[in-house]
């Protein structure tokens, strides 16, 4: 999407050096990070081709296996993961299919739909989490001594709440 000397990394450089108050400089940094967060994010959802796990799936096992051995319902799997009911919805079929996920009612409130990792699922994502976190710590490899300390400083400070800057300029 946004490939270094790419039309669309050229335009957008372009516009920001032309319109009145932008900062040119901080338009580049920050393409530069979406280019670089894009590319982690692909060898680390598709490595080698593909795979079999997305991102929204792996969250809501990564749920399950922090709340392990008590269930979850439909409902607190959406809030820690941070995707809609509906989507973890769609997601839990799949995998029950699998073997990873049972789901049953509850003995207290049948209308409550309780979800809880099978032994089969708890080594899945137990094996995901180690590759996960294996991908995220060889992203890092090729930063010098204190560098990584001063990426999380950065994203720290990108993302801080009460910055006097808004992501929704008004329009001109």
């Amino acid at each position: 999407m946004f490939e270094r000397g790419g039309i669309i990394y050229r335009t957008l450089l372009s516009v920001a050096r032309q319109r009145p108050g932008l900062d040119a400089e901080c338009c580049r940094a920050m393409i530069e990070l979406l280019a670089v967060a894009k590319r982690v994010g692909r060898r680390i959802w598709f490595p080698r081709g593909g795979s079999d796990l997305g991102e929204p799936q792996f969250m809501v096992l990564v749920v399950l296996f922090a709340l392990h051995p008590a269930p979850g319902t439909p409902a607190a799997l959406a809030d820690y993961s941070g995707y809609t009911r509906s989507t973890v919805s769609r997601l839990l079929p799949p995998l029950e299919k699998r073997g990873w996920i049972a789901r049953s009612r509850s003995t207290s409130d049948a209308r409550n739909v309780l979800v809880r990792l099978t032994s089969r699922g708890r080594a899945t994502i137990d094996h995901r989490l180690w590759t996960f976190l294996r991908y995220l710590s060889s992203a890092c490899e090729n930063l010098k001594p204190g560098e990584v300390s001063q990426l999380t400083s950065l994203c720290a400070r990108l993302a801080a709440p009460g910055s006097k800057k808004t992501f929704l300029p008004r329009s001109p």
